[in-house]
């Protein structure tokens, strides 16, 4: 199962409490991960909302009241990528070792855009970003969100004078988050390209920055 997937507890309503929310929080698990083994299957702009009413064995009425589109639901999975990524910027910010603790993070975000089917989904969402404005804005504010947080942990880090680099802290930041996203459509190309070496080339190129 997709990484995606399986993490479908992160995409949802982490803190409610009560029964009928806690019901909520199962039927949009539900409805998110039908709607990504149909992303899967057969594309973001190929699965319709009564495919995934179909997949997740629910009225379009139910799912309409919590998804009421495709765009809905991209939103709901990037909120949760961004809960995740979150939680691993925390541990950086706070690396004695920055060196290290920085290339462990690429290599973790680089790991992770290549697992198969994520790196298929990763593809889909932006060929449709390329043709729904709305999704397009939903990638922008999430991917600019990790640039900034990354770029202001990177810029505290060598303030603090556990790191320095070449380049400017911002600069490095989208360089780290290009490289996940470029190796992870690689791999669907080159089949003879691993996500092993997909890590190892990422944190080189972000080690060749740092002195």
């Amino acid at each position: 199962m997709s990484r995606l997937i399986e993490r479908s507890f992160y995409l949802v309503w982490p803190y409610m409490r009560t029964p009928d929310a806690r019901l909520a929080q199962r039927r949009r698990e539900q409805i998110i991960n039908a709607a990504l083994a149909c992303f899967v299957r057969h594309g973001f702009h190929g699965t319709g909302m009564k495919a995934i009413c179909e997949a997740a064995r629910m009225s379009p009425g139910a799912v309409y009241r919590y998804f009421p589109s495709k765009a809905d639901i991209i939103q709901a999975i990037v909120e949760g990528e961004r809960r995740q990524s979150d939680k691993a910027l925390q541990k950086l910010a706070v690396a004695r070792d920055f060196p290290k603790a920085l290339l462990s993070f690429v290599g973790r975000l680089v790991g992770d855009a290549c697992k198969s089917p994520d790196n298929i989904l990763a593809t889909e969402i932006f060929a449709e970003a390329c043709r729904d404005d709305r999704v397009a804005a939903i990638l922008q504010e999430n991917e600019c969100a990790l640039v900034t947080k990354l770029a202001q942990i990177l810029q505290d880090a060598q303030g603090d004078q556990r790191v320095d680099f070449n380049i400017k802290a911002q600069e490095l930041a989208q360089l780290i988050v290009s490289l996940s996203y470029g190796v992870s459509g690689y791999l669907l190309l080159d089949t003879h390209f691993s996500a092993s070496k997909a890590k190892t080339l990422a944190k080189a190129a972000v080690a060749a920055q740092l002195h």
